[in-house]
């Protein structure tokens, strides 16, 4: 088993070529950097006003289909709610600082796939396929991806879309 690696140092500035036209950040490790968090902003800025109108819609369709889709999906929420807490304990739900839409920091919620005490020791790292710290029932719920539905949530209060890039960590 190779042991988990360190995350990387964090990135104070983005990349023009890092931002999606909606405004998300695609991938944080490009050479080009903006100036300033301002310039970043103008920079997105200039992408999104002649779609604006097309995010605005895909932003309601994305909440609508979600909220159908959150009511179908939470009676297998609440089983899998229930299989961590009976078999791996409280808490149930880990949560994380991403980025969103033009820098805004915001909690994404998952399903707790790992040991409650899993960054204790070595503060957040990268996870690998066998790494020790994740419970075996997270490794299905990893499998099957039923640790993102509570993302659903997410998209609901507009912090994600239901299609788009995954929203950016944060190294605190």
């Amino acid at each position: 088993m190779s042991e988990p690696q360190p995350l990387p140092s964090p990135t104070v500035s983005m990349s023009t070529s890092a931002v999606g036209l909606s405004g998300y950040c695609v991938h944080a490790s490009s050479a080009e950097t903006a100036s300033t968090a301002d310039d970043w902003r103008e920079q997105v800025d200039s992408l999104d006003a002649p779609r604006a109108g097309y995010f605005r819609i895909k932003s309601v369709v994305d909440r609508m289909i979600t909220a159908v889709l959150t009511v179908i999906a939470l009676p297998v929420m609440l089983l899998v709610a229930a299989a961590i807490l009976v078999l791996d304990g409280r808490p149930v739900f880990y949560r994380q600082i991403r980025m969103g839409k033009h820098g805004r920091e915001f909690w994404i919620w998952k399903f707790r796939t790992m040991r409650p005490d899993a960054e204790s020791s070595t503060g957040a790292v990268w996870s690998s396929t066998s790494d020790p710290r994740i419970t075996p029932l997270g490794r299905w719920l990893r499998c099957s991806h039923l640790d993102e539905l509570p993302q659903f949530f997410n998209i609901l209060a507009g912090d994600m879309n239901l299609v788009g890039p995954r929203p950016c960590l944060l190294y605190t």
